[in-house]
């Protein structure tokens, strides 16, 4: 995996939601720092069901409204389609033929007691692009703070590299972030425990401080290594120019990097995650899973990304 193409191509699933829009408004923000060196290649693509035939007009002017929108920045070399069929179905074929360097998506969200929900066409795109999905949500308020989230994975590595040949406003401040495992639980309980009288007599787990030498050392090796892996990429991200944080916490990975978004006012989340290679049946990790669908931000995930 190396760098975004030297004229990088962008594909936007546009459906004329708020969150689609926003996602057009990011590609803006991308567009401003580069717009004295070379035009971004972006392609718009609608597509329509058989349900909404009826709805053809007026999808096709809310798509030439959008190529207007963006050929008007003049950093943009913008085309469009509007095609018949099954939106994820043919947003996937599309960019297999297109090999973009970012799919851009709508996030329908569902709001409920869990948080924000991913639509069916988002969720598709994102499970099973071969390419970077960039799931927006709306309202689309500037991206100010973004959280790189690494752990000591490959695929981590290239969402560190992506970030960097992103070209983001200088204003933006990043913040990298890793998740050491939580602490050990107790596990044996006593024999009162195990059998108790009352409802509110039945314990909760607790989370205990490192006891044994074995475990001291296996903490102490543990963030060591964490600290190397914040070291090199902060190191990275400050010679490409960003204004970097380092964050490191303990404890579930994907609650952890949720109220840390949430309480930074974080705009985006880019992580990495493992691509799909030939076969349609290997799916995102848990981590990004959860990500994509309760963070309350946009969302980048990182498979792979073009090398020429």
């Amino acid at each position: 995996m190396a760098a975004i193409q030297s004229s990088p191509t962008y594909m936007v699933a546009y459906d004329g939601s708020k969150h689609a829009r926003a996602a057009i408004e990011f590609l803006c923000d991308i567009c401003e720092p580069l717009s004295s060196e070379r035009k971004i290649k972006v392609h718009l693509l609608t597509v329509f069901t058989p349900r909404q035939i009826k709805d053809h007009d007026m999808l096709n002017t809310n798509l030439v409204q959008a190529q207007q929108y963006m050929q008007g920045k003049h950093c943009f070399d913008v085309s469009s389609d509007l095609i018949l069929g099954y939106p994820s179905e043919k947003i996937l074929e599309f960019s297999e033929q297109l090999n973009p360097d970012m799919i851009l998506v709508g996030a329908k969200g569902l709001r409920s007691t869990l948080g924000i929900l991913l639509g069916g066409v988002a969720q598709q795109v994102v499970e099973y692009s071969c390419c970077p999905v960039y799931v927006a949500r709306a309202p689309y308020h500037k991206t100010n703070h973004v959280l790189l989230v690494m752990d000591s994975s490959t695929y981590s590595k290239q969402a560190l590299d992506y970030l960097i040949k992103l070209h983001l406003p200088t204003s933006v401040r990043t913040s990298v972030l890793h998740v050491m495992s939580p602490m050990p639980l107790v596990t044996i309980p006593s024999s009162s425990e195990i059998w108790p009288s009352r409802i509110d007599q039945i314990p909760l787990p607790k989370i205990r401080s490192a006891e044994t030498v074995d475990e001291i050392a296996w903490l102490e090796e543990e963030e060591k290594l964490a600290n190397e892996l914040l070291d090199f990429a902060t190191s990275s991200l400050k010679s490409s120019g960003h204004a970097v944080e380092r964050v490191l916490l303990r404890g579930d990975a994907a609650t952890e990097i949720l109220e840390f978004s949430k309480e930074k006012e974080v705009d985006l989340i880019i992580s990495g995650s493992r691509g799909l290679s030939q076969l349609r049946g290997l799916l995102l990790g848990s981590v990004s899973r959860k990500l994509v669908h309760y963070a309350g931000c946009s969302v980048l995930i990182v498979k792979s990304y073009n090398e020429n």
